[in-house]
């Protein structure tokens, strides 16, 4: 996983409930060998909240854990406080510009 190093500011941001801290996905729901990856996560939910969001790049080779681990980073944010909004891309979508963003936006969207 990769994110970017950037510099952190102090505002808050709307969106976010509150100043607790970005709890750990529940023990029983823990994933094997994906504490640093959940930490880092935490830290840039942490920074979102504090202004300062930034993307997060998952990649890995199919069946290591992409899917489960943005399904822990979800509840993690959600946890937090964070307003979790998923989209699915498909093969059907490539050629429409932006067709994952879109469903963000689009009435009913999950």
């Amino acid at each position: 996983m990769y994110a970017p190093k950037r510099k952190r500011r102090r505002e808050p941001s709307g969106g976010v409930e509150g100043n607790a801290a970005i709890p750990e996905v529940p023990t029983a729901e823990r994933l094997l060998e994906r504490d640093g990856d959940l930490r880092e996560t935490a830290a840039a939910l942490e920074r979102a909240r504090d202004g300062d969001g930034l993307p997060l790049l998952i990649e890995g080779p199919p069946g290591i854990g992409k899917t489960r681990l943005l399904q822990a980073v979800s509840e993690q944010a959600a946890l937090g406080g964070f307003r979790v909004q998923p989209a699915r891309a498909t093969e059907l979508e490539r050629e429409f510009p932006f067709g994952l963003v879109r469903q963000l936006f689009e009435p009913g969207a999950p």
